[in-house]
């Protein structure tokens, strides 16, 4: 599994991404990717790194939606964690 999520976090570390586009990553695109990259992580397997990924955009005003984190069956893996459920509260 490891092997499936290593570009993603390499992809990840390229920031500020000023450096990569020449001008700076809009916040919904920036939102779009963290939400990817969970979504990545929790069906290869990589619980962890995907709550990590969710942290941001579950804490911010226009990222990741209550009804989103709930139902959205793309987020299936990671239901039952402990941690995807405080984050869902938080919301």
């Amino acid at each position: 599994m490891q092997s499936a999520v290593a570009p993603l976090q390499r992809f990840n570390a390229a920031k500020p991404f000023s450096l990569v586009t020449g001008s700076q990553i809009s916040r919904s695109a920036s939102r779009g990717c963290a939400l990817f990259s969970a979504v990545i992580c929790a069906w290869t397997g990589e619980r962890d790194l995907g709550i990590e990924q969710l942290e941001t955009p579950a804490k911010i005003p226009n990222g990741a939606s209550y009804g989103e984190l709930r139902l959205d069956p793309l987020f299936d893996p990671l239901r039952n964690d402990p941690r995807f459920q405080k984050l869902c509260e938080e919301k």
